[in-house]
């Protein structure tokens, strides 16, 4: 009885994690230490998960299987970690590198192994993806409402919702775009997971607006790629995955194209967000081909540019990035 109480805890705070994703950036510090309210529901997720596996003394047995359900990805993972291991112990600056890999890293990572080891069936990915759904419903809807009542904005006034950045929606909601066709594909699963299909379609309009608000054209490219690479492995809805990118292309342009920041994306000159990026990507080759293997150190990036941008561009046009 205890056993499945933990379990069924264990799942409520998996979901729970995934609703509250942005919820790292409620930021506070326990006993001096920094920490924000997403981390501490990993945290209690990990105790409860921890509790379970040592009461049923199968520890060994579920970070063995966790590895094998990585599959081809488990050795690039591991490496990923290592290499962030790598770059707080080299750091010049250990305790703002150790903050980044608490936050970014050992949390996410410990999140991956309980997710796998506890959600298992088709049922629970389903839900899973239906809790994203609904959390980038709620960021997505918020950030519409600062939006079409002008509070809250990016500084160019772009939808930025309860982040810093209009960039930042983008990288939250087109993964959780992405993931949310595998059931809007088939009509009847969202259905089956007591989930109205038309309530769920809304969901995906409203993000996909929140997305358009955002101006984030990078993020927009990679939902086309993510689009792309959908077709090329769904064969069944590749001509719906077509006519969709074709169709949304068309209509992205015929909005956007006269407008200041398609047109300045488009200008190489000097002063535009083009020339910027140009800038940024020949200081960052010129720092990996000085420090290739041990690199600068995690959330070190920002001053190693400061020091080495004016070898190359002075001033430049971006001097914090």
């Amino acid at each position: 009885m205890v056993g499945a109480n933990n379990k069924k805890m264990s799942n409520r705070l998996i979901y729970l994690v995934l609703l509250l994703l942005p919820s790292y950036l409620v930021r506070f510090k326990i006993f001096g230490l920094p920490s924000t309210l997403l981390e501490i529901i990993i945290y209690a997720l990990a105790l409860v998960w921890l509790a379970d596996s040592l009461a049923k003394k199968d520890l060994k047995q579920r970070l063995r299987a966790v590895w094998w359900k990585l599959d081809n990805l488990t050795w690039p993972l591991t490496l990923f970690f290592l290499a962030s291991v790598i770059s707080v112990l080299t750091s010049s600056n250990p305790r703002i590198s150790l903050g980044i890999f608490k936050g970014w890293y050992f949390d996410a990572f410990l999140f991956l192994i309980i997710f796998l080891d506890q959600i298992r069936t088709k049922r629970q990915i389903i839900n899973s993806i239906l809790t994203l759904s609904l959390s980038g419903f709620i960021v997505s809807f918020y950030g519409l409402i600062e939006y079409f009542f002008g509070f809250g904005l990016d500084t160019d006034w772009r939808l930025n919702s309860v982040y810093p950045t209009a960039n930042f929606v983008s990288l939250f909601t087109i993964p959780i775009l992405l993931l949310s066709y595998y059931i809007f594909k088939n009509k009847n699963l969202a259905a089956k997971n007591c989930l109205n299909t038309s309530l769920f379609g809304f969901y995906l309009i409203i993000i996909t607006v929140g997305l358009y608000f955002s101006k984030s054209y990078g993020g927009v490219l990679a939902l086309a790629a993510g689009l792309i690479y959908l077709a090329l492995k769904i064969k069944k809805h590749r001509p719906k995955i077509i006519l969709s990118l074709i169709l949304g292309g068309l209509i992205f342009l015929n909005l956007e194209s006269g407008g200041a920041k398609f047109n300045n994306l488009l200008k190489i000159g000097t002063g535009s967000s083009t020339a910027s990026r140009f800038q940024i990507w020949q200081t960052s080759l010129l720092m990996i081909d000085r420090q290739p293997i041990l690199g600068v150190g995690l959330g070190n990036f920002e001053q190693a540019y400061v020091k080495t941008v004016p070898e190359l561009f002075f001033p430049p046009l971006e001097w914090l990035v």
